[in-house]
């Protein structure tokens, strides 16, 4: 199977070529904020392209498709999330599987400036008093037999570090529950995210592949090439986009 992956163009996607494949997924953050508009021109180009099928989650932008953000807004969401032509298929702590590939998809983030799909990473305090959902739960919705994780935000140590500014040290930003169950599901193969612009890469561990996506850069404007992977029943691999 042939996945291109995208993620974080924040309205910018016209700047993207997106080559044949069998499945196109974007990781999240196609917005600014969430807006009507946005979301209606982000659909309109992705419906424009000839992958077999696509895969769409949210991200900390995406501010009215999160129920527990004082922004949402269902009618935006359903925008999204009900697709007329069953191509595009968005996924919210849920899985789908395509031609025998399962893969599950969230846009649950550790907190991120009190941003859309915040969640609370174990052994931290809560951050607000609304129910904001565990971290551990959310992963630990994902099949035992997933094959592909598409989260927004990366897993801890893996293509997640945001450099300091002004002599800061550097900061490393990713989930340690998402790394935990990444190590737990053995079937996994590959975990594609974004939400860090600065750490767009790869890493290999304990033989899975951790893929940051990242399209735009971190001035928000440079948009770097799609990221193109091969996944069979065994692995997956990286054929372009690095």
């Amino acid at each position: 199977m042939k996945i291109v992956a995208i993620s974080d163009t924040h309205t910018k996607h016209a700047k993207v070529t997106i080559p044949e494949c069998d499945v196109l997924i974007h990781a999240g953050d196609s917005t600014w904020t969430g807006k009507f508009g946005e979301v209606v021109d982000f659909v309109s180009w992705l419906r424009e392209h000839p992958a077999k099928r696509i895969i769409v989650i949210a991200g900390t932008h995406e501010l009215t498709l999160d129920r527990y953000h004082r922004k949402f807004d269902p009618s935006i969401r359903d925008l999204v999330a009900r697709d007329p032509f069953d191509r595009i298929t968005y996924l919210e702590n849920q899985s789908v599987t395509i031609d025998g590939v399962k893969f599950y998809g969230t846009p649950y983030t550790p907190w991120f400036h009190d941003w859309a799909f915040n969640g609370v990473e174990t052994g931290t305090q809560p951050f607000s008093s609304m129910a904001i959902p565990k971290l551990r739960d959310i992963y630990n919705y994902a099949d035992e037999d997933t094959d592909v994780l598409v989260c927004h935000g990366p897993a801890f140590g893996c293509a997640d570090v945001k450099p300091g500014e002004n002599g800061n040290d550097d900061e490393r930003l990713g989930s340690t529950d998402l790394l935990r169950r990444t190590q737990q599901l053995k079937k996994l193969k590959l975990l594609i995210c974004g939400h860090i612009h600065e750490a767009r890469g790869f890493v290999e561990l304990q033989g899975k592949l951790y893929a940051n996506v990242a399209t735009l850069d971190r001035d928000y404007e440079t948009a770097r090439p799609p990221v193109v992977f091969e996944v069979n029943e065994n692995t997956a691999q990286i054929l372009s986009g690095y």
